[in-house]
């Protein structure tokens, strides 16, 4: 099963990852921060990059950890996070 986990680099994407990849699923993972073999980095509020990367790999299951943090701004927060969001699904449904 090919399985795209964003938010791969925080404590729940890294630790799931690692899980995953132990019971033999090919894990693909998204972060804004860095990359390596198994992580890309991509940001989510980039629905061109991430269309692009989503025709390029076909996934069975999307698990969406991903989210944005910014200290006393709770507006920017919530738009950054809504559009990372809807832009996900968007992908999901336009590469079935």
């Amino acid at each position: 099963m090919k399985i795209l986990i964003t938010g791969a680099t925080g404590f729940i994407g890294s630790r799931l990852i690692r899980y995953l990849t132990s019971k033999n699923h090919n894990i693909v993972g998204l972060s804004r921060t860095t990359q390596n073999h198994e992580i890309k980095k991509i940001s989510l509020t980039d629905k061109k990059k991430l269309n692009n990367f989503f025709k390029k790999n076909k996934f069975d299951v999307v698990i969406h950890l991903g989210s944005t943090l910014i200290e006393n701004k709770p507006s920017q927060i919530f738009e950054e996070n809504s559009i990372s969001l809807i832009n996900l699904l968007d992908c999901c449904r336009l590469n079935n």
